[in-house]
């Protein structure tokens, strides 16, 4: 069977190049149907196998917390592939935004952007770069190596692999406004230092 990610030459050993090759798709489309496969990403914070409540939701008495599926997805400033990581991003975030609000996501109105200084993290004490949070409902598919294949160890998505994903963009519009991005896939493509200080 041929691998839906194709064969992208290699930036660095283990790592291929950009890719804009669907990933696997686990996850149902959301309202805009954009989706778009970006990498190579430092894994930060993964809960991939089992879901977490979301932080700060503010409960009604006997209201169930929400569970979501997430990561957080850095890309440091010195790596080959980060000015065309970062444009590509922002360029899916300002294909939703500007039909939803008329305005790109630079637009002072948004508060909160989808792409964000790594530097604005709790205690960041590491390289510059930037980077998402993205996080989905049902559980996103999760693949290793090139053919992919389902992990057979839920500990091979570390924080500090190297990862692609597959992300849409959406729009939200309640006591703020902005950019969003649901996490459809994920695709492990190289090892790398462990963030000992993130514990899933």
């Amino acid at each position: 069977m041929s691998s839906p990610f194709g064969m992208p030459p290699g930036v660095s050993p283990g790592l291929p190049a950009q890719s804009v090759t669907p990933a696997p798709q686990g996850q149902p489309a959301a309202a805009e149907r954009l989706r778009i496969t970006v990498g190579p990403f430092v894994l930060s914070y993964p809960s991939l196998f089992v879901p977490k409540a979301k932080m700060g939701e503010k409960l009604q008495p006997g209201q169930a917390p929400t569970l979501r599926y997430s990561a957080e997805l850095m890309c440091y400033a010195d790596a080959p592939e980060a000015g065309a990581l970062y444009a590509k991003l922002i360029d899916a975030a300002n294909q939703v935004c500007l039909p939803k609000f008329g305005k790109t996501i630079d637009s002072p109105i948004f508060r909160n952007k989808p792409v964000r200084n790594l530097a604005e993290r709790e205690k960041y004490v590491g390289k510059p770069g930037f980077f998402i949070s993205a996080n989905c409902s049902q559980k996103p598919s999760v693949v290793v190596g090139n053919p992919p294949l389902a992990p057979t160890d839920p500990d091979e998505l570390y924080a500090g692999c190297i990862v692609y994903v597959n992300v849409t963009p959406s729009t939200y519009d309640n006591e703020s406004k902005g950019v969003k991005w649901f996490l459809n896939s994920v695709w492990k493509v190289g090892e790398g230092p462990r963030l000992s200080v993130e514990k899933d």
